[in-house]
């Protein structure tokens, strides 16, 4: 990959001396790598499973005398190079922390977002308003373009960025304007060990961003939560404040919440006024809560929804909560808490049709709190259960019906992850709706 990037190594805090070890090649190892050859910089590019001649097996890389560790935020702190940089004194950190370094003195402001869910609907939620009352704004970070990638604002700018957990527990150095923590629900328990470790990763975003290095006059960090009890003296977004508001595409009592948290984060910069304009032009993203399509069969009028997002169950509640008569899409690989807090929200379910890896465990399960399921195995196979079904007796006396993909698990079992298997629903449901009679 090679960019057009305006980097030098000076700019990344770097020499041109000494190697940087690159640790990981996918999406922001890519940036990465790029960035630093076009900055002159040498490199011992490595992976775990290395695919190419020139990338190194990680447990083969000596790290004496290299002057960095860039490491991709899918790989464990607690990986055996990760570890051994450490030792010898090494500094291990992340895209996030170079493309600080390089843009710290861009004059821009810059709102980071973190929290289990809402965070990428946030993220691109304000940059779009901001945009729209006229700001230079971009997005990115763990939602599409990775920070180093982002094209350069003016100041005065924006940048807002969305950060996982694994970019927050190594960060370095980052300065914010706003931090955001939308909500807090169980998730990558593997790799932080409890919820404990979850949460300590997350809060770091707020660690480190509220720092100010001397001689930097902007204002202490906005803390700004979803829910109380997240960050110490963060002001918590009111929800209730949406209420009654048209929010465009934004439908379900989540987006009220992200809704109010962006809100909190822009409203020393704009009119509320200007904010509601832009909300009500904001197109939620792909693959959570997407109205695909809607069609009438046989009296039926089905709408399709892919919220394939949803890969844990407190994601799923959410969407559960905002249909009636609802034919609910669900499984995949589970997560450690399995179906989790979606079993609190079944009450509009009329039959589960459950997917892969732990669909005949979800099945099992939901069976057992009195719902219908049907084990389809893969989504063809629920697509084959829609049509071979007279829908009529689920539709209640409006004769309306939702066909939900809220999975409520990761996709890792079936397909590389959840945008392809969004992808495959919506290829499904534009086939179905075609041939629907």
């Amino acid at each position: 990959m090679r960019g057009d990037f305006d980097y030098t190594a000076v700019d990344l805090g770097l020499n041109t001396d000494r190697p940087v070890i690159v640790y990981g090649l996918g999406g922001s190892g890519k940036v990465v790598r790029a960035v630093l050859e076009e900055a002159g910089v040498p490199l011992v590019l490595c992976d775990d499973e290395p695919k190419e001649n020139n990338i190194i097996a990680a447990r083969d890389v000596d790290v004496a005398g290299a002057q960095a560790l860039i490491k991709s935020p899918g790989i464990d702190m607690r990986a055996d190079l990760v570890m051994r940089a450490k030792e010898a004194g090494v500094p291990v950190y992340g895209e996030i922390d170079l493309w600080w370094r390089a843009r710290r003195h861009d004059g821009a402001r810059v709102i980071g977002v973190t929290g289990t869910n809402g965070k990428s609907t946030v993220t691109a939620l304000i940059a779009h308003v901001l945009r729209c009352a006229g700001y230079d704004a971009v997005e990115g970070g763990n939602l599409g373009t990775p920070a180093l990638a982002l094209s350069r604002v003016k100041a005065g700018g924006f940048y807002v960025l969305e950060l996982s957990s694994y970019h927050c527990e190594m960060l370095q150095g980052l300065a914010l304007d706003v931090g955001i923590f939308t909500n807090l629900t169980p998730d990558h328990l593997a790799r932080h060990g409890d919820m404990a470790g979850y949460l300590a990763a997350k809060r770091r975003m707020f660690e480190v961003g509220g720092r100010r290095e001397a001689g930097d006059e902007r204002p202490a960090m906005k803390a700004v939560a979803g829910e109380a009890g997240l960050v110490e003296g963060a002001i918590i977004a009111d929800s209730h404040s949406v209420e009654g508001r048209d929010v465009g595409g934004l439908l379900g009592p989540h987006n009220a919440q992200n809704i109010a948290c962006a809100w909190e984060a822009v409203k020393a910069w704009m009119t509320e006024e200007g904010f509601w304009r832009g909300v009500q032009t904001f197109r939620p993203l792909s693959h959570r809560m997407e109205h695909v399509a809607d069609v009438v069969r046989n009296g039926v009028s089905i709408s399709f929804v892919n919220d394939s997002k949803a890969t844990n169950g407190d994601s799923a509640v959410w969407a559960l909560r905002s249909f009636k008569n609802i034919i609910w899409i669900c499984g995949g690989q589970a997560k450690s808490d399995g179906l989790g807090a979606a079993v609190k929200a079944l009450d509009n379910v009329k039959v589960a049709l459950t997917l892969g890896a732990c669909g005949e465990d979800f099945g099992r399960d939901l069976k057992a709190l009195g719902i219908e399921t049907a084990y389809c195995e893969t989504l063809e196979g629920a697509f084959d259960w829609l049509r071979g079904r007279d829908l009529t007796d689920m539709a209640g006396d409006a004769g309306e019906l939702a066909v939900l993909l809220s999975p409520a698990a990761a996709s890792w079992d079936q397909f590389a992850n959840f945008e392809a298997r969004g992808d495959r629903f919506k290829d499904l449901v534009v086939d179905f709706v075609a041939n629907a009679a």
